[in-house]
């Protein structure tokens, strides 16, 4: 493995000396390319979230844990990550209403 002129990655071909250079970004070689994982990854972890945060709300609300002993940082995190995976699974537009009703104050 040598890299091209961009840096990125590229196979070499021949032990002959002529080095022939093959750009594999975005094809199944390429460690980056969404073609080389499943193609669910990321909609199982969309859900995944989703639902761990619908769990943890239920639990909390019954009383069996206590979210105000969790560091505010870690709530910061676990909402945006959240939120993250709404817009992933729910699109561009589930992101624009709730800015849209941060920003307002409400829906409409």
């Amino acid at each position: 493995m040598s890299s091209n002129q961009s840096g990125q990655p590229s196979n070499t071909g021949g032990e002959t000396g002529e080095k022939k250079i093959v750009d594999v970004e975005g094809t199944t070689e390429d460690t980056t390319s969404t073609r080389a994982r499943f193609w669910l990854t990321n909609d199982i972890l969309a859900i995944v979230l989703t639902l761990s945060f619908i769990g943890l709300l239920a639990i909390a609300g019954r009383g069996i844990i206590d979210l105000g002993a969790i560091p505010v940082e870690m709530r910061v995190v676990y909402v945006s990550l959240v939120g993250a995976a709404g817009v992933w699974a729910f699109g561009e537009m589930a992101f624009e209403r709730w800015g849209g009703n941060r920003s307002s104050g409400g829906g409409k």
